[in-house]
């Protein structure tokens, strides 16, 4: 199914919400949220598609600090990042004596902060994915999976959840740009 491009604002609510239901039939997660930055470096949800098992959090806000920078700059350089068990133990790295410790910016298998495991542990999320929103080096939003239970997603999905992320922000784009160009013809 492809998303189009919304012309107006009853049309970009839908459109939202036609991607969170997008993401949710692609992976089978219990709940997809479109997470959007604000201004002020806050964030907001304003889509959501939930089997019904968690409260929902569509209209809620919540601080910058909620996600922290280094993490919105790693969200920038990877489309995507999958924690398929919140109960899995991190694995230490072991680096040949004298030798750098590897660089894992780029890789999958990179732990994730204690603080955000005991975050999602306290939301009742076994396992999470989330999907970068970006475009021009700037970070627009996330899509964010949660799942009840474990649960890994193979990369092809992933990737193809990845392009449609892409996708909504072109269409986004397009929406905004259209809407600019209206406001500015109608004043003249």
């Amino acid at each position: 199914q492809l998303l189009n491009a919304p012309a107006s604002p009853s049309e970009w609510e839908a459109y939202g919400q036609q991607t969170v239901d997008l993401f949710r039939s692609l992976t089978g997660y219990d709940r997809i949220m479109l997470y959007r930055f604000l201004d002020d470096g806050s964030g907001e949800v304003i889509a959501e598609s939930s089997s019904g098992m968690y409260g929902s959090y569509l209209g809620l806000r919540f601080p910058a600090s909620d996600i922290p920078q280094i993490a919105r700059n790693l969200y920038l350089k990877n489309p995507h990042r999958q924690i398929a068990d919140v109960a899995a133990a991190p694995v230490p790295i072991v680096a040949l004596e004298g030798a750098d410790t590897p660089d894992l910016t780029y890789s999958d298998l990179r732990a994730v902060s204690p603080v955000h495991i005991q975050y999602l542990k306290n939301m009742e999320v076994g396992a999470s994915l989330s999907f970068s929103i970006a475009g021009g080096g700037a970070l627009w939003g996330l899509v964010a999976c949660h799942h009840r239970s474990p649960r890994y997603l193979d990369y092809r999905i992933r990737s193809r959840c990845a392009e449609l992320a892409n996708a909504f922000y072109m269409g986004m784009m397009a929406y905004s740009s259209n809407m600019r160009l209206s406001y500015i013809t109608s004043v003249d």
